[in-house]
């Protein structure tokens, strides 16, 4: 599963630096991404966010992951 995760938010940011745990819980598996990218300069921290979840959104909707912490930087 990281790396599904991982070559989707490459795919949609680019040159990026990540870092991904999982954990499955009772309902489902759970993943905390810290993502690194210059792309984030200049854009608020909400719209950092919906970018990757932009990037995971299929893993989302077909419950492969169940909830998603992130963490952004530039």
């Amino acid at each position: 599963m990281q790396e599904k995760i991982r070559k989707r938010v490459l795919e949609k940011l680019g040159s990026c630096e990540i870092k991904i745990s999982m954990e499955d819980g009772l309902d489902g598996t759970y993943a905390a991404i810290e993502v690194q990218s210059e792309k984030f300069r200049d854009i608020s921290r909400i719209e950092q966010h919906r970018m990757v979840l932009k990037a995971l959104e299929d893993l989302i909707a077909t419950n492969e992951i169940h909830a998603v912490k992130i963490k952004t930087r530039v």
